[in-house]
């Protein structure tokens, strides 16, 4: 069951990915399957370790201030990575 759950969200998220490449809001990268896979795993993380989360940074990262906190830092991340030499990757 666990397999067929993470299959059927994988093809969301493909077709998100998908549908945002059409309007020009997002590349399908050169591995379009891996590139859905990695907000998804992100996600999903944030759901299984939100315990964890809560206690090292204080806040839950999923209602109100700690979505906002959690999403701001997110996307900054994925719209410019890390920072740093991307040379050496």
């Amino acid at each position: 069951m666990g397999t067929a759950l993470f299959r059927r969200l994988h093809a969301v998220s493909t077709d998100m990915l998908t549908a945002l490449a059409q309007t020009g809001a997002a590349d399908t990268g050169a591995d379009p399957e891996v590139r859905a896979a990695v907000p998804l795993v992100n996600d999903l993380a944030v759901l299984i370790l939100r315990t964890q989360l809560r206690e090292v940074l204080g806040i839950d990262p999923l209602p109100g201030d700690g979505m906002q906190r959690w999403a701001t830092e997110m996307l900054s991340i994925y719209r410019t990575g890390l920072g740093g030499n991307t040379d050496r990757i």
